[in-house]
């Protein structure tokens, strides 16, 4: 299962707001303008823009598998997975 975190970079004075996506320890990363193609995304959808893109490029898409996200304070994470790596409700299976 692979992961990446995404994070927002506030703007600077030669900047605007970003989202920058990492995978692999911090090694490898791609950071997306807040105003992707058009301004009408929400910020969780700039985050899984970032993640989905970063994913394209380590080429870690498959037919069957998708990403997963959730938060950690300001900060997101993002799973591969397909269904065979997802616990059954109620946890683990014995």
């Amino acid at each position: 299962m692979q992961a990446i975190l995404t994070k927002y970079l506030p703007p600077t004075n030669t900047k605007p707001g970003r989202v920058k996506a990492t995978a692999g320890w911090g090694r490898i990363s791609l950071t997306v303008s807040v105003h992707v193609e058009n301004d009408s995304l929400t910020q969780e959808e700039v985050h899984a823009y970032a993640a989905s893109k970063l994913a394209e490029r380590l080429g870690w898409y498959t037919a069957t598998n998708y990403l997963i996200g959730g938060c950690i304070k300001h900060d997101r994470v993002w799973v591969l997975s397909n269904t065979d790596d997802i616990a059954p409700k109620g946890g683990p299976v014995s």
